[in-house]
């Protein structure tokens, strides 16, 4: 799930702009503590009254850094791990509006660099096989909503509850 924080207007609260997400990420360890990944984030994003919703991508690339193999040693049965990521990549919207006989219209392309970070709780469940609990952030230049606003940037949390496979 996404929560897209651009501006908030007319009261609004971060929850009224939940969105469930698709993310898909490939990655590689090079050593126990280090690695990366390719991602891409998407489906759509709730904004605001003047756009209804759009659809909504995020393509990045983000080194990742498991924090409990750094700093406790690798296990390779550890049974939870804790990684931290950062990256960064490039993020596209397509807004739809609803015209006065409330009709849904297709509105404007937009496109901007991405900022990415976050944490991961992996959980394994068996030698192939980990749950993984994801918190994770990025920032968008200003307006990427449609709507400017006075922080300079807009920003996205999600929070993402998923499976990762082991290859040998």
């Amino acid at each position: 799930v996404n929560i897209y924080n651009g501006v908030f207007m007319n009261g609004e609260s971060a929850f009224d702009h939940l969105s469930p997400a698709l993310n898909v990420y490939v990655g590689k360890w090079h050593t126990p503590g280090f690695g990366w990944r390719v991602a891409y984030q998407g489906l759509n994003i709730q904004t605001y009254e003047e756009l209804d919703h759009a659809a909504f991508m995020n393509f990045h690339f983000d080194a990742m850094f498991n924090l409990s193999n750094l700093f406790c040693g690798y296990r390779e049965e550890r049974i939870w791990n804790v990684i931290a990521y950062v990256g960064g990549g490039w993020a596209g919207r397509h807004a739809f509006y609803t015209d006065n006989e409330n009709s849904m219209t297709s509105g404007d392309w937009a496109g901007t660099l991405s900022a990415n970070y976050g944490i991961i709780n992996k959980f394994r469940v068996s030698k192939h096989w980990d749950i993984n609990l994801e918190l994770a952030g990025a920032f968008f230049r200003n307006g990427f909503s449609g709507i400017t606003g006075h922080s300079g940037h807009d920003m996205m949390w999600s929070a993402n509850v998923g499976v990762a496979y082991k290859f040998n």
